[in-house]
């Protein structure tokens, strides 16, 4: 049991100056960015005389932070014994440093997390796509109905037999599928009764 919270400390650990480490590294990025990409020269100057001191301060401020959880982690001990080089009971405000990084990342976690629940429940129409393009089952309920107008003028049997193959292997949910065949003509001619026969509950890839 002691061996398994040292693993969850180990990664807790990690994870923390993994994200302390990223965070010190965008933050340097966005300073030189402000500084050295403005257009123009007072724009430039105004973005240093308000980046520059922000940004310093942040920057130091993680670097602290970095060293302090760098050089109390046991590195060669990591998931097997203690995975940091002191106790709470005798270095209580270590865990001072640890609170930051961590906080940071629980609250990335969380937003990974409502992104998923968004991304699976979500009923508009670019989620429902983007779910479809992930190969994920979709609720027909949340669905909107479409209708596929497929116009029938000159074309050849297998061009229209291809297009209806095409909708009916689409893994959108048939049941929120309408299909419009547009015929130029009024009356029932050998391609109307060739497509009506087509499309019947008898096709094996019926839409």
């Amino acid at each position: 049991m002691q061996l398994f919270w040292n693993c969850i400390l180990s990664i807790i650990l990690l994870t923390a100056i993994t994200h302390l480490l990223l965070h010190w590294v965008f933050y340097l990025s966005t300073l030189l960015s402000a500084v050295f990409r403005s257009d123009r020269q007072s724009r430039r100057c105004s973005s240093m005389a308000m980046a520059v001191p922000i940004l310093s301060v942040i920057i130091v401020y993680n670097g602290v932070l970095y060293t302090i959880v760098g050089t109390h982690i046991n590195w060669a001990n990591l998931f097997t014994v203690n995975p940091l080089t002191t106790t709470i009971t005798s270095d209580p405000f270590i865990w001072i440093a640890f609170i930051e990084p961590l906080i940071f990342v629980i609250v990335n976690l969380f937003k990974c997390v409502c992104a998923v629940i968004h991304l699976l429940t979500a009923q508009s129409d670019d989620s429902i796509m983007l779910r479809i393009s992930l190969g994920m089952n979709i609720n027909p309920k949340v669905a909107s109905e479409v209708m596929i107008i497929v116009p029938v003028y000159n074309e050849s049997v297998q061009r229209l037999v291809q297009t209806i193959d095409s909708i009916a292997a689409n893994s959108y949910p048939k049941s929120r599928i309408s299909l419009l065949l547009a015929f130029d003509d009024d009356n029932i001619t050998p391609i109307y009764e060739t497509i009506h026969e087509m499309i019947t509950d008898d096709h094996p890839n019926s839409a």
